[in-house]
């Protein structure tokens, strides 16, 4: 069990309650979620910045044909592509530093990972073990999205810097934990850390401290959802809960807010998809591939959000 740092709040049996917004305080507090169809029912969502202009593309990944369906901010258009195949695990992120999401899957059972960096074509490393969680971060602040993964069984964080380094290894969190990496203290490195549904309390190792701290925030049932609400820089405690579409997010400065967004059975995904450097609040419904996205400044500029309808199962280019 992780030790928190000398100094730190004792964490308490039920989290702190924030400070709910006001029924209107402003343009992005007024506006109603931005909705639309991408996706169908078995698809997961995969949304990163793979046009590199600073927010977050709506994305899916089809299981069924290991097809990535995509729609580009920039570019104002869809892009396709067939990367991986059933039972991969879809682990998109910047593994090149060049600003742009790659394109990449884990494949158990054979422990590879599968990657198109944008700037240098395809890269293999392998890496865990069948039953691990793929968890790809920068936890070395270079820029460049390190592959790691978190072994449950055994609770034990694996993480290569750099492709001719040694694999480093952590023991942090137990098994029934929810791995939840983000850059909690700000210095640009992603931090290990665990969520605990049984008690709802957070464990992060910081980068920038010898030892652990712990904070509670959440219940038993929620989903957590740590990103950075309020653009410090800083990853947020937040959780959702599904049985009543909630959102609780505390600010790393102190304070937070509460707002409602989704219903049982989303998939929450957030984001910052208007580029304003605040992660918004998202959800993904499953049965009908509908998007519902609140963002931060109440503005989504990208004409695709209007399409009615969702991508063609169909790819037009491919590469396995």
């Amino acid at each position: 069990t992780p030790t928190p740092e000398p100094g730190s709040p004792t964490p308490t049996p039920a989290p702190p309650t924030p400070t709910p917004l006001p029924s209107c305080t402003g343009e992005a507090d007024c506006v109603a979620p931005t909705t639309f169809v991408w996706g169908e029912p078995g698809d997961i969502p995969v949304p990163q910045d793979y046009d590199g202009d600073h927010k977050a593309d709506p994305a899916v990944w089809r299981p069924t044909n290991g097809t990535w369906y995509l729609q580009l901010s920039e570019m104002g258009g869809i892009s396709t592509q067939v990367w991986g195949k059933s039972g991969d695990k879809p682990v998109p992120a910047d593994y090149d530093g060049d600003g742009r999401s790659d394109l990449s899957v884990w494949r158990p059972e054979s422990q590879k990972w599968l990657m198109i960096n944008s700037s240098s074509g395809v890269y293999v490393e392998r890496l865990g073990s069948q039953l691990d969680l793929p968890l790809p971060a920068d936890y070395d602040g270079d820029g460049i999205a390190d592959i790691a993964f978190w072994r449950p069984s055994i609770e034990r964080w694996g993480i290569k810097l750099e492709p001719t380094e040694e694999l480093r290894e952590y023991k942090w969190g137990e098994s029934e934990d929810i791995p939840v990496p983000g850059d909690y203290d700000g210095d640009g490195k992603a931090d290990i850390a665990v969520w605990r549904p049984k008690n709802g309390f957070w464990y992060i190792l910081l980068s920038s401290l010898p030892k652990g701290i712990i904070k509670a925030w959440g219940l038993p049932g929620d989903i957590p959802v740590p990103a950075d609400y309020n653009g410090d820089g800083r990853t947020d405690l937040a959780v959702w809960r599904p049985r009543e579409g909630t959102w609780y997010i505390l600010y790393s400065t102190g304070g937070g807010f509460i707002h409602s967004l989704g219903e049982q059975g989303d998939l929450p995904v957030p984001a910052d998809y208007d580029g304003d450097g605040k992660s918004d609040l998202a959800v993904w419904r499953p049965q009908t591939g509908t998007w519902f996205i609140l963002p931060s400044s109440g503005i989504l500029d990208n004409p695709l959000f209007n399409l009615l309808r969702g991508p063609s199962s169909a790819p037009t280019e491919g590469h396995r």
